[in-house]
Protein backbone atom coordinates (compact mmCIF):
# COMPACT_ATOMS: atom_id res chain seq x y z
CA UNK A 1 0.00 0.00 0.00
CA UNK A 2 3.17 2.46 -0.32
CA UNK A 3 1.41 3.74 -3.76
CA UNK A 4 -1.41 5.73 -3.92
CA UNK A 5 -2.92 4.05 -6.85
CA UNK A 6 -2.36 0.69 -4.73
CA UNK A 7 -4.13 2.24 -1.74
CA UNK A 8 -6.81 3.71 -3.94
CA UNK A 9 -7.74 0.01 -5.50
CA UNK A 10 -7.78 -1.23 -2.15
CA UNK A 11 -10.14 0.83 -0.93
CA UNK A 12 -12.45 0.66 -3.58
CA UNK A 13 -12.37 -2.98 -4.01
CA UNK A 14 -12.74 -3.14 0.21
CA UNK A 15 -16.19 -1.27 -0.16
CA UNK A 16 -17.52 -3.02 -3.25
CA UNK A 17 -15.76 -6.88 -2.37
CA UNK A 18 -14.33 -6.96 0.64
CA UNK A 19 -14.29 -10.53 1.26
CA UNK A 20 -11.73 -10.79 -0.97
CA UNK A 21 -9.30 -9.17 0.17
CA UNK A 22 -6.72 -10.13 2.95
CA UNK A 23 -3.19 -9.28 4.10
CA UNK A 24 -1.74 -11.68 1.68
CA UNK A 25 -3.60 -10.08 -1.23
CA UNK A 26 -0.41 -9.46 -3.67
CA UNK A 27 -0.25 -6.16 -5.83
CA UNK A 28 -0.77 -8.58 -8.97
CA UNK A 29 -3.77 -9.83 -7.68
CA UNK A 30 -4.80 -6.28 -6.32
CA UNK A 31 -5.24 -5.15 -10.08
CA UNK A 32 -6.49 -8.62 -11.47
CA UNK A 33 -8.99 -8.32 -8.74
CA UNK A 34 -9.41 -4.57 -10.16
CA UNK A 35 -9.65 -5.49 -14.09
CA UNK A 36 -12.24 -8.74 -12.95
CA UNK A 37 -14.67 -5.96 -11.24
CA UNK A 38 -14.59 -4.32 -14.05
CA UNK A 39 -15.29 -6.83 -16.35
CA UNK A 40 -18.21 -7.81 -14.08
CA UNK A 41 -19.40 -4.08 -14.10
CA UNK A 42 -19.31 -3.73 -17.99
CA UNK A 43 -21.03 -7.16 -18.23
CA UNK A 44 -24.10 -6.01 -16.51
CA UNK A 45 -24.56 -2.97 -18.50
CA UNK A 46 -24.57 -4.94 -21.62
CA UNK A 47 -27.08 -7.04 -19.98
CA UNK A 48 -29.29 -3.77 -20.28
CA UNK A 49 -27.95 -2.48 -23.60
CA UNK A 50 -30.44 -2.79 -26.73
CA UNK A 51 -27.66 -4.09 -28.82
CA UNK A 52 -26.30 -7.05 -26.59
CA UNK A 53 -29.67 -7.19 -23.90
CA UNK A 54 -30.73 -10.46 -26.13
CA UNK A 55 -27.30 -12.37 -26.22
CA UNK A 56 -26.73 -15.39 -24.40
CA UNK A 57 -24.44 -14.77 -21.13
CA UNK A 58 -22.01 -17.15 -21.80
CA UNK A 59 -21.42 -15.49 -25.95
CA UNK A 60 -21.75 -11.99 -24.34
CA UNK A 61 -18.60 -13.01 -21.90
CA UNK A 62 -16.61 -14.61 -24.62
CA UNK A 63 -16.98 -12.02 -27.18
CA UNK A 64 -15.54 -9.44 -24.21
CA UNK A 65 -12.78 -11.77 -23.49
CA UNK A 66 -11.77 -11.39 -26.96
CA UNK A 67 -11.98 -7.95 -27.41
CA UNK A 68 -9.61 -7.83 -24.42
CA UNK A 69 -6.96 -9.96 -25.93
CA UNK A 70 -6.71 -7.06 -28.26
CA UNK A 71 -6.61 -4.38 -25.99
CA UNK A 72 -3.34 -6.48 -23.95
CA UNK A 73 -1.81 -6.73 -27.29
CA UNK A 74 -2.19 -3.12 -27.84
CA UNK A 75 -1.01 -2.25 -24.40
CA UNK A 76 2.21 -4.18 -24.77
CA UNK A 77 2.94 -2.94 -28.94
CA UNK A 78 2.84 0.54 -27.33
CA UNK A 79 4.67 0.19 -24.55
CA UNK A 80 6.90 -1.00 -27.29
CA UNK A 81 7.20 2.15 -28.83
CA UNK A 82 7.61 4.22 -25.87
CA UNK A 83 4.24 5.71 -25.64
CA UNK A 84 1.20 5.53 -22.80
CA UNK A 85 -1.20 6.37 -25.52
CA UNK A 86 -2.58 4.34 -28.43
CA UNK A 87 -2.64 5.58 -32.07
CA UNK A 88 -5.51 5.99 -33.97
CA UNK A 89 -5.05 2.56 -36.04
CA UNK A 90 -4.65 0.63 -33.04
CA UNK A 91 -7.78 2.54 -31.60
CA UNK A 92 -9.74 1.87 -34.93
CA UNK A 93 -8.47 -2.13 -34.73
CA UNK A 94 -10.49 -2.13 -31.14
CA UNK A 95 -13.70 -0.95 -32.49
CA UNK A 96 -13.43 -2.78 -35.48
CA UNK A 97 -13.11 -6.05 -33.07
CA UNK A 98 -15.93 -4.62 -31.26
CA UNK A 99 -18.48 -4.23 -34.14
CA UNK A 100 -18.15 -7.53 -35.35
CA UNK A 101 -18.97 -9.28 -32.70
CA UNK A 102 -22.16 -6.59 -32.10
CA UNK A 103 -20.68 -5.10 -28.92
CA UNK A 104 -21.21 -1.19 -28.30
CA UNK A 105 -17.57 -0.34 -28.53
CA UNK A 106 -18.27 2.98 -26.76
CA UNK A 107 -19.03 0.61 -23.51
CA UNK A 108 -15.86 -1.29 -24.11
CA UNK A 109 -13.52 1.97 -24.36
CA UNK A 110 -14.79 3.18 -21.46
CA UNK A 111 -14.81 0.56 -19.07
CA UNK A 112 -10.73 -0.10 -19.91
CA UNK A 113 -9.65 3.22 -20.72
CA UNK A 114 -9.86 6.78 -20.77
CA UNK A 115 -9.59 10.14 -22.95
CA UNK A 116 -6.54 11.65 -22.39
CA UNK A 117 -6.15 15.25 -23.72
CA UNK A 118 -2.65 15.32 -25.59
CA UNK A 119 -0.93 18.03 -27.67
CA UNK A 120 -0.36 16.94 -31.95
CA UNK A 121 0.28 19.17 -34.79
CA UNK A 122 -3.54 19.70 -35.42
CA UNK A 123 -3.58 21.05 -31.68
CA UNK A 124 -5.06 19.61 -28.68
CA UNK A 125 -6.91 16.22 -29.16
CA UNK A 126 -8.54 13.38 -27.03
CA UNK A 127 -6.48 10.44 -27.34
CA UNK A 128 -7.28 7.25 -25.27
CA UNK A 129 -4.59 5.07 -22.56
CA UNK A 130 -4.84 3.42 -19.71
CA UNK A 131 -6.20 4.44 -16.77
CA UNK A 132 -2.96 4.79 -15.15
CA UNK A 133 0.63 3.48 -15.68
CA UNK A 134 0.38 1.03 -13.91
CA UNK A 135 -2.37 -0.87 -15.59
CA UNK A 136 -1.21 -0.19 -18.83
CA UNK A 137 2.06 -2.44 -17.50
CA UNK A 138 -0.65 -4.88 -16.10
CA UNK A 139 -2.33 -5.48 -19.82
CA UNK A 140 0.79 -5.75 -21.25
CA UNK A 141 1.66 -8.45 -19.01
CA UNK A 142 -1.54 -10.11 -19.69
CA UNK A 143 -0.85 -10.23 -23.50
CA UNK A 144 2.87 -11.85 -22.66
CA UNK A 145 1.01 -14.09 -20.27
CA UNK A 146 -2.24 -15.62 -22.05
CA UNK A 147 -0.24 -16.00 -24.73
CA UNK A 148 1.93 -18.56 -23.32
CA UNK A 149 -0.75 -20.48 -21.44
CA UNK A 150 -2.41 -20.72 -24.87
CA UNK A 151 1.20 -22.17 -26.49
CA UNK A 152 1.76 -24.35 -23.24
CA UNK A 153 -1.36 -26.23 -24.28
CA UNK A 154 -0.53 -26.05 -27.72
CA UNK A 155 -3.33 -24.32 -28.59
CA UNK A 156 -2.79 -21.62 -30.48
CA UNK A 157 -4.69 -18.30 -30.40
CA UNK A 158 -5.60 -17.80 -34.15
CA UNK A 159 -5.22 -14.25 -35.11
CA UNK A 160 -7.84 -11.95 -37.56
CA UNK A 161 -5.61 -10.33 -39.89
CA UNK A 162 -6.14 -6.77 -41.59
CA UNK A 163 -4.36 -4.48 -44.05
CA UNK A 164 -3.19 -1.44 -42.08
CA UNK A 165 -5.05 2.13 -43.28
CA UNK A 166 -3.10 4.59 -44.33
CA UNK A 167 -1.87 6.85 -41.21
CA UNK A 168 -3.44 10.18 -40.63
CA UNK A 169 -1.58 13.16 -40.07
CA UNK A 170 -2.93 13.11 -35.93
CA UNK A 171 -1.16 9.72 -35.77
CA UNK A 172 1.64 10.29 -36.99
CA UNK A 173 2.08 13.55 -34.14
CA UNK A 174 4.05 13.64 -30.83
CA UNK A 175 2.18 11.55 -28.17
CA UNK A 176 2.64 11.29 -24.55
CA UNK A 177 6.07 9.41 -24.49
CA UNK A 178 7.75 6.94 -21.50
CA UNK A 179 11.32 7.46 -20.33
CA UNK A 180 13.47 4.51 -20.71
CA UNK A 181 13.84 4.46 -17.18
CA UNK A 182 11.37 2.56 -14.90
CA UNK A 183 8.86 2.94 -12.17
CA UNK A 184 9.66 0.06 -9.47
CA UNK A 185 6.56 -1.06 -8.08
CA UNK A 186 6.17 -3.13 -4.67
CA UNK A 187 3.61 -5.81 -3.71
CA UNK A 188 0.65 -4.58 -1.02
CA UNK A 189 -1.66 -6.54 -0.47
CA UNK A 190 -8.94 -14.50 -8.81
CA UNK A 191 -10.13 -16.36 -11.32
CA UNK A 192 -8.51 -17.60 -15.21
CA UNK A 193 -9.89 -16.44 -17.40
CA UNK A 194 -12.91 -18.25 -19.21
CA UNK A 195 -11.55 -18.59 -22.66
CA UNK A 196 -7.97 -20.13 -21.15
CA UNK A 197 -7.64 -23.92 -20.03
CA UNK A 198 -5.40 -25.22 -17.20
CA UNK A 199 -1.91 -26.08 -18.14
CA UNK A 200 0.90 -27.85 -16.56
CA UNK A 201 3.82 -28.62 -18.57
CA UNK A 202 4.71 -27.22 -21.95
CA UNK A 203 3.94 -29.53 -25.64
CA UNK A 204 5.69 -28.46 -28.65
CA UNK A 205 3.56 -27.97 -31.62
CA UNK A 206 4.25 -27.14 -35.08
CA UNK A 207 3.04 -23.93 -36.07
CA UNK A 208 3.52 -20.89 -38.88
CA UNK A 209 4.46 -17.93 -38.93
CA UNK A 210 2.64 -14.97 -38.66
CA UNK A 211 3.95 -12.70 -42.18
CA UNK A 212 5.77 -9.30 -41.09
CA UNK A 213 3.04 -7.56 -43.44
CA UNK A 214 0.35 -8.65 -40.91
CA UNK A 215 -1.33 -6.48 -38.74
CA UNK A 216 -2.65 -8.65 -35.83
CA UNK A 217 -6.50 -6.59 -35.49
CA UNK A 218 -8.10 -9.02 -33.10
CA UNK A 219 -7.13 -12.22 -31.36
CA UNK A 220 -10.21 -14.68 -30.96
CA UNK A 221 -11.10 -18.45 -30.39
CA UNK A 222 -14.32 -17.66 -33.15
CA UNK A 223 -12.60 -15.76 -35.81
CA UNK A 224 -13.59 -18.24 -38.52
CA UNK A 225 -17.06 -17.36 -37.24
CA UNK A 226 -16.21 -14.01 -39.12
CA UNK A 227 -15.52 -15.27 -42.37
CA UNK A 228 -11.69 -13.59 -42.17
CA UNK A 229 -8.57 -15.35 -42.82
CA UNK A 230 -6.76 -16.29 -40.06
CA UNK A 231 -3.27 -17.56 -39.18
CA UNK A 232 -1.37 -18.95 -36.19
CA UNK A 233 1.62 -17.16 -35.11
CA UNK A 234 4.83 -18.76 -34.03
CA UNK A 235 5.05 -20.84 -30.97
CA UNK A 236 7.45 -19.72 -28.70
CA UNK A 237 9.51 -21.82 -26.04
CA UNK A 238 9.92 -19.15 -23.41
CA UNK A 239 8.82 -15.91 -21.67
CA UNK A 240 11.84 -14.07 -23.42
CA UNK A 241 10.38 -15.54 -26.93
CA UNK A 242 7.01 -14.84 -26.58
CA UNK A 243 8.17 -11.04 -25.05
CA UNK A 244 10.43 -10.96 -27.91
CA UNK A 245 8.12 -11.69 -30.60
CA UNK A 246 5.18 -9.87 -28.99
CA UNK A 247 7.10 -6.34 -29.05
CA UNK A 248 8.92 -7.35 -32.46
CA UNK A 249 11.86 -7.14 -31.94
CA UNK A 250 15.75 -9.23 -31.84
CA UNK A 251 17.13 -7.22 -29.35
CA UNK A 252 14.48 -6.01 -26.55
CA UNK A 253 15.55 -3.10 -23.38
CA UNK A 254 14.27 -5.22 -20.97
CA UNK A 255 14.76 -1.95 -18.19
CA UNK A 256 11.42 -0.46 -19.90
CA UNK A 257 9.60 -3.48 -19.26
CA UNK A 258 10.37 -3.63 -15.41
CA UNK A 259 6.66 -3.47 -14.27
CA UNK A 260 5.77 -5.24 -17.19
CA UNK A 261 8.05 -8.53 -16.16
CA UNK A 262 6.78 -7.66 -12.21
CA UNK A 263 2.99 -8.30 -13.05
CA UNK A 264 3.85 -10.79 -15.35
CA UNK A 265 5.87 -12.80 -12.62
CA UNK A 266 2.88 -13.01 -10.08
CA UNK A 267 0.18 -13.71 -13.09
CA UNK A 268 2.10 -16.56 -13.94
CA UNK A 269 1.64 -18.17 -10.95
CA UNK A 270 -2.04 -16.79 -10.48
CA UNK A 271 -3.35 -17.83 -13.89
CA UNK A 272 -1.55 -21.16 -14.12
CA UNK A 273 -1.95 -24.37 -12.44
CA UNK A 274 1.56 -24.77 -12.68
CA UNK A 275 4.55 -23.02 -13.40
CA UNK A 276 7.48 -24.50 -15.33
CA UNK A 277 10.79 -24.46 -13.65
CA UNK A 278 12.27 -23.13 -16.52
CA UNK A 279 9.88 -20.62 -17.08
CA UNK A 280 10.51 -19.19 -13.31
CA UNK A 281 14.10 -19.47 -14.17
CA UNK A 282 13.77 -17.49 -17.46
CA UNK A 283 11.20 -14.88 -15.77
CA UNK A 284 13.87 -14.10 -12.96
CA UNK A 285 16.63 -13.16 -15.43
CA UNK A 286 14.43 -11.43 -17.16
CA UNK A 287 13.85 -9.28 -14.40
CA UNK A 288 17.72 -8.96 -13.81
CA UNK A 289 18.17 -7.77 -17.10
CA UNK A 290 15.28 -4.73 -16.38
CA UNK A 291 16.88 -3.46 -13.60
CA UNK A 292 15.89 -5.77 -9.99
CA UNK A 293 18.86 -5.87 -8.51
CA UNK A 294 17.95 -4.27 -4.87
CA UNK A 295 17.35 -7.16 -1.91
CA UNK A 296 14.26 -5.42 -1.44
CA UNK A 297 12.87 -6.01 -4.85
CA UNK A 298 13.84 -9.13 -5.08
CA UNK A 299 11.50 -9.87 -1.76
CA UNK A 300 9.04 -7.96 -3.58
CA UNK A 301 8.82 -10.49 -6.49
CA UNK A 302 8.71 -12.94 -4.31
CA UNK A 303 5.63 -12.26 -2.23
CA UNK A 304 4.22 -11.40 -5.27
CA UNK A 305 4.46 -14.75 -6.65
CA UNK A 306 3.14 -16.16 -3.19
CA UNK A 307 6.26 -17.18 -1.74
CA UNK A 308 6.76 -19.79 -4.74
CA UNK A 309 9.70 -21.85 -3.56
CA UNK A 310 10.87 -22.37 -7.06
CA UNK A 311 11.00 -18.22 -7.19
CA UNK A 312 12.82 -18.46 -3.92
CA UNK A 313 15.31 -20.89 -5.14
CA UNK A 314 15.86 -19.28 -8.27
CA UNK A 315 16.12 -15.61 -6.71
CA UNK A 316 18.36 -16.35 -3.46
CA UNK A 317 22.36 -16.39 -5.11
CA UNK A 318 20.43 -13.08 -6.57
CA UNK A 319 19.34 -11.39 -3.57
CA UNK A 320 22.33 -11.95 -0.96
CA UNK A 321 24.78 -9.55 -2.61
CA UNK A 322 24.50 -5.34 -2.89
CA UNK A 323 26.28 -3.06 -5.02
CA UNK A 324 28.09 -0.74 -2.82
CA UNK A 325 30.00 2.97 -4.13
CA UNK A 326 33.36 3.05 -2.64
CA UNK A 327 35.62 6.39 -2.60
CA UNK A 328 39.21 5.83 -3.37
CA UNK A 329 41.48 8.31 -2.90
CA UNK A 330 45.25 6.66 -3.52
CA UNK A 331 46.59 7.15 -5.78
CA UNK A 332 43.93 9.46 -7.42
CA UNK A 333 40.42 10.06 -6.31
CA UNK A 334 38.18 7.35 -7.89
CA UNK A 335 34.75 5.79 -7.31
CA UNK A 336 34.84 1.66 -7.61
CA UNK A 337 31.77 -0.33 -7.69
CA UNK A 338 32.04 -3.04 -5.46
CA UNK A 339 29.27 -6.26 -4.59
CA UNK A 340 29.78 -7.67 -1.43
CA UNK A 341 27.53 -10.47 0.64
CA UNK A 342 25.13 -9.51 2.93
CA UNK A 343 25.70 -11.25 6.12
CA UNK A 344 22.66 -9.50 7.95
CA UNK A 345 18.80 -9.80 7.35
CA UNK A 346 16.10 -7.61 9.08
CA UNK A 347 12.80 -9.62 9.01
CA UNK A 348 9.82 -6.97 10.03
CA UNK A 349 6.07 -7.77 10.17
CA UNK A 350 5.17 -8.04 6.31
CA UNK A 351 8.21 -9.63 5.29
CA UNK A 352 7.97 -12.71 7.15
CA UNK A 353 5.97 -14.70 4.47
CA UNK A 354 8.89 -13.73 2.21
CA UNK A 355 11.80 -14.82 4.41
CA UNK A 356 9.91 -17.91 5.21
CA UNK A 357 10.35 -19.05 1.82
CA UNK A 358 13.93 -17.65 0.77
CA UNK A 359 16.15 -18.84 4.32
CA UNK A 360 16.09 -22.04 3.27
CA UNK A 361 17.82 -21.32 0.29
CA UNK A 362 20.73 -19.16 1.50
CA UNK A 363 23.73 -20.06 3.41
CA UNK A 364 24.06 -18.97 7.38
CA UNK A 365 23.37 -15.40 8.14
CA UNK A 366 22.51 -13.49 11.04
CA UNK A 367 19.14 -12.54 11.51
CA UNK A 368 17.11 -9.42 13.39
CA UNK A 369 13.62 -10.22 13.95
CA UNK A 370 11.72 -7.08 14.72
CA UNK A 371 7.75 -7.55 15.07
CA UNK A 372 5.38 -4.29 16.19
CA UNK A 373 2.32 -6.85 15.53
CA UNK A 374 1.00 -9.39 18.28
CA UNK A 375 3.04 -12.45 17.43
CA UNK A 376 -0.15 -15.16 17.86
CA UNK A 377 -1.88 -12.74 14.66
CA UNK A 378 1.11 -14.11 12.73
CA UNK A 379 1.45 -17.84 12.38
CA UNK A 380 4.04 -17.59 10.01
CA UNK A 381 6.23 -16.30 13.02
CA UNK A 382 6.90 -20.25 14.53
CA UNK A 383 7.44 -21.10 11.51
CA UNK A 384 10.37 -18.79 10.55
CA UNK A 385 11.76 -19.58 13.73
CA UNK A 386 12.14 -22.89 13.03
CA UNK A 387 13.43 -22.61 9.60
CA UNK A 388 16.25 -20.57 11.46
CA UNK A 389 17.27 -23.56 13.73
CA UNK A 390 16.60 -25.97 11.05
CA UNK A 391 18.73 -24.05 8.28
CA UNK A 392 21.51 -23.10 10.68
CA UNK A 393 21.11 -19.71 10.44
CA UNK A 394 21.63 -17.26 13.67
CA UNK A 395 18.79 -15.40 15.13
CA UNK A 396 20.97 -12.60 17.22
CA UNK A 397 18.33 -10.22 17.64
CA UNK A 398 13.95 -10.86 19.09
CA UNK A 399 12.49 -7.94 19.12
CA UNK A 400 8.75 -8.17 20.34
CA UNK A 401 7.11 -4.73 20.01
CA UNK A 402 3.08 -5.41 20.85
CA UNK A 403 4.78 -7.69 23.76
CA UNK A 404 6.94 -4.78 25.25
CA UNK A 405 4.65 -1.79 24.49
CA UNK A 406 1.15 -3.16 25.19
CA UNK A 407 0.03 -3.48 28.75
CA UNK A 408 -1.47 -7.19 28.47
CA UNK A 409 -1.00 -9.96 30.56
CA UNK A 410 -3.07 -12.34 28.01
CA UNK A 411 -0.18 -12.70 26.02
CA UNK A 412 3.96 -13.47 26.51
CA UNK A 413 7.23 -13.75 24.68
CA UNK A 414 7.59 -17.37 25.83
CA UNK A 415 6.65 -19.46 23.54
CA UNK A 416 8.90 -17.15 20.99
CA UNK A 417 11.59 -17.71 22.83
CA UNK A 418 11.12 -21.11 23.76
CA UNK A 419 11.56 -22.12 19.68
CA UNK A 420 14.95 -20.50 19.97
CA UNK A 421 16.26 -23.23 22.01
CA UNK A 422 18.96 -24.80 23.08
CA UNK A 423 21.38 -23.94 20.02
CA UNK A 424 20.25 -19.52 20.69
CA UNK A 425 23.22 -17.04 19.84
CA UNK A 426 20.55 -14.46 20.74
CA UNK A 427 22.37 -10.55 21.23
CA UNK A 428 19.15 -8.50 22.25
CA UNK A 429 15.84 -9.46 23.41
CA UNK A 430 12.70 -7.50 23.74
CA UNK A 431 9.17 -8.30 24.77
CA UNK A 432 7.54 -9.57 28.21
CA UNK A 433 8.29 -12.55 29.95
CA UNK A 434 6.87 -14.65 33.07
CA UNK A 435 9.01 -15.55 35.97
CA UNK A 436 9.51 -18.88 34.43
CA UNK A 437 10.40 -17.24 30.86
CA UNK A 438 12.81 -15.35 31.90
CA UNK A 439 15.00 -18.90 32.19
CA UNK A 440 14.71 -19.36 28.82
CA UNK A 441 16.93 -16.45 28.30
CA UNK A 442 20.64 -17.53 26.45
CA UNK A 443 24.17 -17.07 27.92
CA UNK A 444 24.85 -15.12 25.03
CA UNK A 445 22.49 -12.24 25.83
CA UNK A 446 23.76 -8.50 25.45
CA UNK A 447 20.59 -6.34 25.63
CA UNK A 448 17.64 -7.30 27.42
CA UNK A 449 14.48 -5.08 27.39
CA UNK A 450 11.52 -6.75 29.86
CA UNK A 451 8.10 -5.22 30.38
CA UNK A 452 6.04 -5.30 33.75
CA UNK A 453 2.60 -5.17 33.10
CA UNK A 454 1.15 -5.38 37.09
CA UNK A 455 1.83 -5.42 40.62
CA UNK A 456 1.66 -9.56 40.80
CA UNK A 457 4.08 -9.92 37.91
CA UNK A 458 6.00 -7.40 39.19
CA UNK A 459 6.76 -9.39 42.07
CA UNK A 460 7.11 -12.99 40.22
CA UNK A 461 9.46 -11.21 37.45
CA UNK A 462 11.89 -9.19 39.47
CA UNK A 463 13.33 -11.81 41.97
CA UNK A 464 14.07 -14.26 39.00
CA UNK A 465 15.55 -11.85 37.11
CA UNK A 466 17.83 -11.09 40.01
CA UNK A 467 18.88 -14.82 40.00
CA UNK A 468 18.95 -15.10 36.25
CA UNK A 469 20.67 -12.46 35.63
CA UNK A 470 23.85 -12.89 38.81
CA UNK A 471 24.33 -17.24 37.89
CA UNK A 472 23.22 -17.04 33.59
CA UNK A 473 23.61 -14.24 31.42
CA UNK A 474 27.37 -13.55 32.23
CA UNK A 475 27.76 -11.37 29.21
CA UNK A 476 24.82 -8.92 29.98
CA UNK A 477 25.79 -5.16 30.21
CA UNK A 478 22.61 -3.19 29.03
CA UNK A 479 19.01 -4.21 31.11
CA UNK A 480 16.02 -2.04 30.79
CA UNK A 481 12.67 -2.67 32.40
CA UNK A 482 9.63 -0.91 31.43
CA UNK A 483 7.11 -0.27 34.06
CA UNK A 484 3.40 1.33 33.24
CA UNK A 485 2.03 4.56 35.67
CA UNK A 486 0.13 2.43 37.76
CA UNK A 487 2.64 -0.12 38.91
CA UNK A 488 3.03 -0.01 43.06
CA UNK A 489 6.29 0.99 44.06
CA UNK A 490 5.82 -1.46 46.66
CA UNK A 491 6.04 -4.31 44.19
CA UNK A 492 9.38 -3.25 42.52
CA UNK A 493 12.59 -4.05 43.29
CA UNK A 494 16.26 -2.78 42.44
CA UNK A 495 17.63 -3.98 39.58
CA UNK A 496 20.54 -6.60 39.47
CA UNK A 497 23.67 -5.21 38.16
CA UNK A 498 25.04 -6.03 34.68
CA UNK A 499 28.74 -6.28 33.35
Amino acid sequence: LRLPMNLTFFVYLWDQTGDELNMMTTQTELYHEIHQLCQRKLLERLKHCSLTKTMNETVLKQRVQEILLIIYMMSLKSLSHNQLTFEEEEVKQMISACNKRDIPYDEILSAFLCLKPTWTWLGIEEKYCAPHKGIHDFFGAMHIVLTFKYQLHSSPLPVLCTQHAKPSLSSQSPTTTLSPSHTQLSPTLASPLPTSPNLAAPKPSPTSVVPSSASPSCISPTSAQLNAASVTPQFSSSIREVLEQSVGGAIVDMTKYYNVLFHMAGLLHLLLDQVPEATVSDTVHLLHESGMKDHDQWLDLLENTKCNDNVAREIAPLSTTKTLRKLIFKPVRIVRIVQENIENIVVNDHRIESYKALLPHLRPVKVHINMKSEPNDMPGLRDLLDVLICHQHQCTDLELYHHYDHDDTTTTSDDVLQRLQPKSDLKVFRGLLTGDGVSLLPRSLKHLHLAVVSDDHARCLLPKLHAVVNSSLPQLFYLHVRVPVGVSPAALMPLPSTR
